[in-house]
């Protein structure tokens, strides 16, 4: 991902969280690749799908006023 395709965090985390849904549908392959599709790194897809569940950290979402 180029330094100038900035996106906001939480549009990140949708990404994530939408190739965790796929993970124990479709392996973990697929679901790297639809992030990566996504623009979300290799490594970084790679990173956080094969982290076990006790090891992800889950970030405080913001409440919309």
């Amino acid at each position: 991902m180029p330094l100038s395709d900035r996106r906001k965090p939480t549009a990140t985390a949708a990404i994530i969280d939408e190739a965790k849904q796929l993970l124990p549908v479709m392996g973990l392959d697929p679901a790297a690749e639809y992030a990566m599709s996504r623009g979300i790194p290799r490594f970084i897809a790679y990173k956080v799908l094969r982290a076990p569940q006790a090891q992800q950290r889950v970030a405080p979402r913001r409440k919309d006023a």
